[in-house]
């Protein structure tokens, strides 16, 4: 099974990393994984080591044209059984640049048309984006044989808006590799002592871009009567900065030299800041499927979480997660407190957390799910009856 997995770019996001993890799994079943991108991330992301790994990554040309050309010859001298497309870029590339071509399965990883999406700072006018919808639902309902959806959100918000008929969706929630296994036993001492935070301190943790789906503004509001209260308790945040940055940095300035908290930004080690962490904090609008939360469920780390549909997915509220309401900082505030003050709380919440990763999002699960997918899809048609069947 030969397959071409066409993405924007090989960055440090959500659906570059998962993707990147599933690809010697999708190996060891059989699966060839060729990968076509529109642009470099550069130093930062993954594709650096996945070419050290010997997965052959083409990057496109830069204008349209040019791109559509190089993208139907690499076509034509591949010859996938199927094109997997990642992102509206390369959704839209594979779409009409491979008409004619193998079947296309794209991937829904956000709910990309929904109010909290449609309101964030930066969008497009609501004109544009009523048009950049209307071209991705005419495309995927003619040009793409089927898609994958991270989770159930994902699903409903493509069959309301998009107006994909529900059995052309399958839903394989993204896994992760197991995060225990990249963590050596130093690491809670040693990222204490790197960012000159005491041992026995309470440290809360958040992974996240600075960007406003991530809602960190919600954050700080919620925890900053808890630091001013509490001198053993910590915030680190660890994510690349952004659009919010700014903002971020202002809310900091007016907390205080002694605000306890600390802007990590990118880091590779994600695993070690969390095993340095007592409970994980995602104040996130809206998500497609949460990893950096089922990264921390993976390592035993109790959580609150904002309560929108994505993540009742992932946890049992109350018995892996606390759940507070999307940009309430009270809400925040009451249930941060509620595990920042009860030690028994936080280890059960984070034993059930572990097991939820263990029975249901392991990276062999959704490999096992994804490769499958795969050989279903290889054998459809394409969009119209009338079209021939791709041979490669």
């Amino acid at each position: 099974m030969k397959v071409l997995a066409v993405i924007n770019a090989l960055g440090e996001g959500g659906t570059e990393k998962s993707f990147a993890e599933l690809i010697p799994h999708l190996e060891a079943r059989g699966v060839e994984v060729h990968l076509a991108t529109l642009r470099t991330r550069g130093a930062e992301g993954v594709e650096h080591s996945l070419r050290e790994r010997g997965v052959h990554i083409q990057r496109l040309g830069a204008g349209m044209v040019s791109r559509v050309l190089e993208y139907r010859r690499l076509l034509k001298s591949l010859r996938p059984h199927v094109v997997h497309s990642m992102l509206f870029e390369a959704n839209m590339l594979a779409r009409v640049g491979g008409i004619g071509g193998p079947p296309v399965l794209t991937s829904l990883v956000n709910t990309s048309y929904s109010p909290a999406r449609r309101d964030a700072p930066g969008n497009f006018s609501p004109k544009k984006l009523e048009a950049v919808r209307m071209v991705d639902s005419i495309t995927a309902r003619t040009l793409v044989a089927h898609f994958h959806a991270v989770s159930d959100a994902v699903r409903d918000d493509a069959i309301s808006h998009l107006h994909v008929p529900p059995r052309a969706i399958t839903v394989i929630r993204r896994g992760r590799e197991d995060p225990t296994g990249e963590v050596d036993p130093s690491a809670r001492s040693r990222v204490r002592d790197e960012l000159a935070i005491p041992r026995d301190a309470i440290v809360v943790v958040n992974v996240g871009r600075h960007e406003f789906q991530k809602d960190h503004r919600t954050l700080l509001a919620a925890l900053a009567p808890l630091l001013e209260a509490n001198e053993d308790l910590w915030l680190v945040v660890a994510g690349r900065p952004g659009p919010e940055t700014p903002a971020i940095e202002g809310v900091l300035a007016s907390m205080g030299p002694s605000c306890r908290v600390r802007l990590l930004g990118h880091r590779r080690d994600v695993p070690d800041v969390l095993a340095a962490s007592d409970l994980f904090v995602l104040s996130s609008r809206y998500e497609g499927l949460p990893g950096a939360l089922l990264e921390a469920m993976g390592m035993g780390l109790p959580t609150v979480a904002t309560d929108i549909g994505p993540v009742r997915e992932v946890v049992e509220p109350d018995r892996s997660a606390l759940l507070a309401e999307p940009g309430e900082p009270e809400s925040f505030r009451k249930e941060l407190g509620r595990l920042i003050g009860d030690a028994s709380l936080r280890a059960d919440l984070g034993a059930r957390g572990r097991t939820i990763f263990e029975e249901r999002f392991t990276i062999d699960r959704s490999a096992d799910a994804l490769a499958d997918l795969y050989a279903e899809v290889a054998g459809r048609l394409v969009a119209s009856p009338r079209r021939r069947r791709w041979r490669p």
